[in-house]
């Protein structure tokens, strides 16, 4: 791994070609510096709202509403900020690999379909995995197709 001012790279041999499948000698921006403390303080901030949210929402049942719930909306935001931003501003990347990245939360899915594939609840299970990519998905194209159409009749 090399520094190089405003950018890391990274460097190696492995045979023909280097640690993600370039030709040797090939160097890969991984991460630019000037993004990463945005993208850094629009994670912590969405780190604390899922958190918040997370707290005020209630438990209840066996279905993991609160989950579903923070990864749909952040679905919703998510489509709301690609139809509103330029895509490569400092700002659109604190917004949505930031906030919207930790905001949401894969890992918590992942966890609770594992449990209820674990527990034999396998319809649960897949009931939860489409609603949740299904309903995800919707969130994003309407939020992001909303905006739009009031955008163009402004």
């Amino acid at each position: 791994m090399a520094l190089n001012n405003s950018t890391i790279y990274l460097e190696g041999k492995y045979n023909e070609i280097n640690l993600v499948g370039l030709p040797f000698g090939s160097t890969v921006n991984l991460v630019n510096n000037r993004a990463f403390i945005p993208i850094f303080l629009g994670g912590v901030f969405g780190a604390c709202a899922r958190w918040g949210l997370l707290e005020m929402l209630p438990t209840t049942g066996n279905w993991p509403w609160q989950i579903f719930i923070l990864n749909v909306a952040g679905c919703c935001i998510l489509g709301i900020l690609v139809g509103c931003f330029s895509l490569e501003t400092k700002l659109f990347h604190a917004l949505t690999t930031g906030f919207c990245g930790a905001f949401t939360t894969f890992s918590a899915f992942s966890v609770d379909l594992a449990e209820f594939i674990r527990n034999g609840q396998l319809l649960t299970g897949f009931s939860y995995l489409l609603a949740s990519s299904f309903v995800g998905l919707w969130g994003y194209f309407y939020s992001k197709q909303r905006l739009s159409i009031r955008m163009a009749s402004k």
